[in-house]
């Protein structure tokens, strides 16, 4: 039973990738390395208005390949199709067909349109693809046509650069005639920079390696390292050797034909001279004592700017010390007036909850004994906060008396020394406030 379902699970994934790919699609990537023009005619009959957006990126993906084998750098399509292509792959994240869509733009740009600053932006986004996802291919690929570019530019560093890049990309893929190609491409691109020792250094390595896979490639081998990688450029650089000395030779005998006249002007050029290097140190002196002059100046000014931002500074600093004093001094008085609230309101409820007048009490003390209470009940002030409108300070202690400290009517008259009808009086007045 297990069996079935793992069988059926796989048949349904693989009718659901065979539908994810258009037919017609997937017999052109089939044909596009060896058939073309087959692969041309099969998508001549795709219909481009039934596609879906991952179905048309592809399709021009593959349009553009199909054209650039067939026509090669004649290829006549234009960059519309492929940047449709990597838009949606830039979007939707598929390296594998990205890769190749920055590359085969690259193409189109640089052997089409001539653009080769774009062109270069979109090989080394394939090269940024293709080393992040370690494609070998289409490393292959990037790093044929980047050496191309900088043999063009005349680059030869960033040429045996690229050169590297492409024989260890070979020798990753173990095709050795990839290898013996890039190791002449290495060699030659040595001599380009005279390196003739590296030059030779590859040059031989390409021939043991030919001798051990294909002895029948060192003909080709040696007529293209003649012609390519570095031989000539040996020949070259004897040649322009002996023209040199030529050169050299002449110049030593027009050299001793004039010594007799420069044995008569020795005093004279050696009095120029003495007077040229004396005026040089002059100037040099000069300039000399103008730079230090600019430098001490620059100096004291620079001096005098940061003594006068360290002064302000110091300002600044003694006015905000003084600001914090200040505040510090405010906020001392406010604990001390909140600290001698406390203490006053504390004495005064604690005489009502001994049942003892408070009668003699001045309106300061009786403040003092509503904001002790506010901070001893906090949830009964906001309840008498919300429950009445503007209290006075009189109100209040008759409500803590009455709803905290459940006085009746009698303690209350005792406490603050009211006759009975005075308390039924403040009872209305505070039930008229209520909201």
């Amino acid at each position: 039973m297990k069996k079935l379902i793992i069988i059926l699970m796989s048949i349904t994934i693989m009718v659901g990738c065979t539908r994810q790919q258009h037919p017609l699609l997937r017999q052109a990537w089939g044909l596009v390395e060896e058939k073309p023009n087959k692969a041309y005619t099969l998508l001549s009959k795709v219909h481009t208005d039934a596609l879906t957006d991952e179905e048309k990126a592809e399709y021009g993906l593959l349009k553009t390949i199909v054209a650039y084998k067939i026509h090669g750098i004649n290829i006549a399509d234009n960059d519309s199709l492929i940047s449709a292509s990597i838009a949606y792959y830039n979007l939707h994240g598929d390296e594998w067909h990205r890769g190749r869509a920055y590359y085969y733009r690259g193409m189109l740009r640089m052997y089409r349109y001539g653009n080769m600053l774009d062109a270069i932006i979109d090989f080394k986004m394939a090269e940024t693809i293709a080393e992040h996802a370690d494609d070998k291919e289409l490393k292959s690929h990037v790093y044929d046509i980047l050496h191309h570019v900088n043999i063009i530019s005349h680059n030869h560093y960033q040429t045996l650069r690229y050169a590297h890049k492409w024989l260890d990309n070979s020798t990753a893929l173990k095709d050795s005639v990839m290898i013996l190609k890039n190791l002449l491409i290495c060699a030659n691109a040595y001599a380009d920079i005279n390196q003739m020792d590296s030059a030779h250094a590859y040059l031989n390595r390409t021939i043991e390696l030919a001798k051990q896979t294909d002895s029948s490639l060192l003909p080709n081998i040696y007529a293209t390292a003649y012609r390519k990688s570095g031989f000539q450029s040996l020949a070259r650089i004897k040649k322009s050797q002996i023209q040199a000395y030529d050169d050299s030779m002449k110049y030593v005998n027009r050299a001793m034909q004039m010594i007799d006249r420069q044995q008569k002007f020795d005093e004279v050029r050696q009095t120029k001279e003495f007077n040229h290097r004396l005026s040089w140190m002059q100037g040099l002196t000069t300039a000399l004592m103008i730079i230090v002059a600019i430098a001490v100046g620059v100096g004291l000014w620079w001096h005098r700017r940061k003594v006068h931002r360290l002064s302000q500074k110091q300002d600044e600093d003694a006015q905000r010390i003084s600001h914090h004093r200040t505040k510090i001094e405010e906020l001392e008085n406010r604990m001390e007036h909140i600290s001698s609230t406390l203490l006053v309101g504390t004495q005064m409820f604690n005489q009502l909850q001994q049942r003892q007048s408070i009668a003699e009490a001045t309106a300061k003390e009786q403040q003092c004994l509503v904001d002790y209470f506010s901070q001893l009940r906090p949830k009964r002030w906001q309840e008498w906060q919300r429950k009445y409108n503007s209290l006075s300070t009189a109100q209040y202690i008759f409500l803590i008396m009455q709803d905290d400290l459940h006085y009746d009517d009698e303690a209350i008259t005792n406490a603050l020394n009211v006759k009975r009808t005075s308390v039924r009086s403040m009872r209305s007045r505070i039930k008229s406030r209520a909201r």
